[in-house]
């Protein structure tokens, strides 16, 4: 329970905080922006209660539920944009996914773990890189999935194995769990100035049918140091050559 409200919750909460401060920022100056961050607060508010009545209820995002791994990280993701977030986060988050093919992960215990897991991966880079763009990349192959989750930012100062469970701070441990309780594997490649890469693999029994096959979804996030908005880039599906392990 710790975990589903440190990757979901908490989360929230941060952003939310992030806004109210923002909004006294502005308050006597912006009030044009201070009303578009009580909205976005307001929305936030309503997901939150959505959110832990599911939790009460051991259910998870209904898009996950319903649609699966890949559209619920699209929709964790367009939900990050339509949020006015600080400058220091990335300008643009970019997912590929090679192997779904809008096929489902069999176990739904499994594709939650998974799906939180990259989350997090996510959440963290976007708090604590400093980056102009965060990479995803998830990989369905014949004995397991992969995810990566890339960034050019400053990195870490301490060892990621330090940082496990330190001070309240479960992001690390959490997903370090959720890998090993499928008989993964979890590394984290940092150093300070030099950006930090997670990688996970876990195993899976259902080998993927379509190997080759690739989705990549784009975002441009809002800053609230400027008002500029590019279109976010629809989804696109091509077909990539077959992989051979490993993941990009």
């Amino acid at each position: 329970m710790a975990i589903e409200l440190h990757d979901d919750i908490l989360s929230h909460l941060t952003s939310m905080a992030i806004m109210l401060h923002n909004s006294r920022r502005h308050l006597g100056t912006d009030p044009t922006q201070t009303r578009y961050c009580l909205e976005i607060l307001a929305e936030e508010i309503q997901y939150l209660n959505y959110r832990l009545r599911e939790i009460t209820q051991g259910l998870h995002p209904s898009v996950l539920t319903d649609l699966g791994l890949i559209p619920a990280l699209q929709a964790y993701i367009d939900s990050l944009a339509r949020q006015p977030l600080p400058d220091s986060t990335p300008k643009t988050i970019a997912l590929t996914a090679q192997g779904f093919n809008g096929n489902r992960i069999p176990k739904q215990k499994q594709e939650n773990d998974l799906y939180y897991l990259t989350r997090q991966a996510l959440d963290n880079a976007l708090v604590h890189a400093h980056t102009e763009q965060v990479f995803i990349h998830l990989r369905w192959g014949q004995e397991a999935i992969s995810i990566t989750v890339r960034d050019k930012g400053r990195g870490m100062k301490d060892a990621p194995e330090a940082l496990m469970g330190q001070n309240g701070h479960l992001g690390l441990l959490s997903m370090n769990e959720r890998a090993l309780a499928w008989r993964g594997r979890l590394a984290i490649h940092t150093a300070p100035d030099q950006g930090t890469t997670v990688q996970a693999r876990i195993p899976i029994n259902q080998p993927t049918d379509a190997p080759s096959h690739l989705q990549t979804f784009t975002q441009y996030l809002t800053k609230l140091a400027t008002t500029d908005r590019r279109p976010n880039q629809p989804p696109v599906e091509i077909e990539a050559p077959p992989s051979h392990g490993g993941c990009a």
